[in-house]
């Protein structure tokens, strides 16, 4: 019976993920590595050009091939524009296939049967298949955690975070613990100075201009996503109502995460409040955003437990867009719901922080 079980967790945590992967990405087709070849390589070449990486015109933004993100990104990808673009796209893709185990690595899993399972979650494989930076934001936010403790490591990484994806800001209340809001100020001042000096080497190109491209990209692409936003304009609210909508969400989220931070033993049920008010004040949410729920499950549970099955739901409604279906938004908010719920609740203490 024992030789059974273990050899239905080689084949489930081992045999399927070590299949599954490379085949989903064979399987993307044209979309494969979407967005590194398609934005942040062009961005990349731009900026070493000392051109503006952003669309010349907002009807552009329809294409969905635009970098649309603070230029520091593409100051970090440069790099790998010098390279072949075979080899620039293989070291991308090893960085984030090993993204998401070193941040349960950094989070104190040891059960190796966790770190098969997250190659399974159909967020994770959208987010590798389309080339997307989700798991590698994942381990920035598992070292925000590892480190929170500590407030040059905590602001360095939040601000690397929020620099890279706007929508993470709601971790600043990770600054709550231990009351650093006097870190947080100098992160933000940071962010600021750091965003600034990557547009000075553009001349600062499409800065006057970056707040209205936001809001055109929010008004082309929420709809298509998964966030409480896009839910209000699937039942045909007006996007007044259902930003509206998202606010009443998001905002008593964030301050329960404030709230929660301040106390030891809530500090993993803070960091699920801080996560949900990420996702839900975003106007745009895709899947793959939402590997970010490996860092509250492994900050909590080093070992399987149920809620590590949970992401297994989103195979229910594939695709990285929910194209305006309700049904598609409904249980992806349920599902991230549920396993938000399950993982606030840890049946371990949160790991020292260093």
């Amino acid at each position: 019976m024992r030789a059974a079980a273990q050899l239905g967790s080689v084949v489930l945590f081992a045999a399927l993920p070590l299949a599954l992967v490379p085949l989903l990405l064979h399987a993307a087709g044209s979309d494969y590595l979407w967005d590194f070849r398609k934005e942040y390589l062009p961005a990349g070449r731009a900026l070493l050009d000392g051109n503006s990486p952003y669309p010349h015109a907002l009807s552009q933004l329809r294409s969905h091939a635009n970098y649309v993100y603070p230029p520091l990104v593409a100051v970090f990808v440069a790099p790998l524009t010098w390279l072949p673009q075979m080899l620039a796209e293989w070291i991308f893709v090893a960085l984030s296939l090993a993204a998401p185990a070193l941040a349960l690595r950094l989070l104190g899993v040891r059960d190796w049967r966790c770190y098969g399972i997250i190659y399974l979650w159909p967020p994770l494989l959208g987010g590798l298949s389309l080339g997307t930076i989700s798991p590698l934001l994942a381990l920035a936010v598992a070292a925000a955690w590892r480190w929170r403790r500590s407030s040059p490591a905590l602001g360095a990484i939040v601000l690397g975070a929020t620099v890279a994806k706007l929508f993470l800001w709601p971790l600043l209340s990770l600054f709550a613990i231990g009351d650093r809001w006097r870190a947080a100020l100098v992160s933000i001042g940071a962010a600021l100075v750091a965003v600034l000096a990557s547009w000075a080497l553009i001349g600062f190109a499409g800065l006057a201009d970056y707040p209205r491209l936001l809001q055109e990209l929010s008004r082309i692409e929420s709809p298509r996503g998964y966030s409480p936003t896009a839910l209000g304009l699937a039942l045909g609210l007006p996007r007044e109502a259902a930003l509206a909508l998202a606010l009443a969400v998001g905002l008593p989220l964030l301050v329960a995460a404030i709230a929660l931070a301040r106390h030891p033993r809530s500090e993993v049920s803070a960091l699920c409040c801080a996560i949900a008010a990420s996702l839900a004040l975003s106007p745009v949410v895709w899947l793959h955003y939402l590997v970010l729920l490996l860092v509250p499950i492994a900050a909590g549970r080093d070992r399987l437990a149920l809620v590590w099955f949970a992401p297994l739901l989103f195979w229910i409604t594939p695709g990285t867009a929910s194209n305006g279906s309700t049904w598609r938004i409904v249980l992806v908010l349920t599902f991230t719901t549920l396993t938000l719920v399950l993982a606030a609740r840890p049946a371990r203490a949160p790991r020292e922080a260093r």
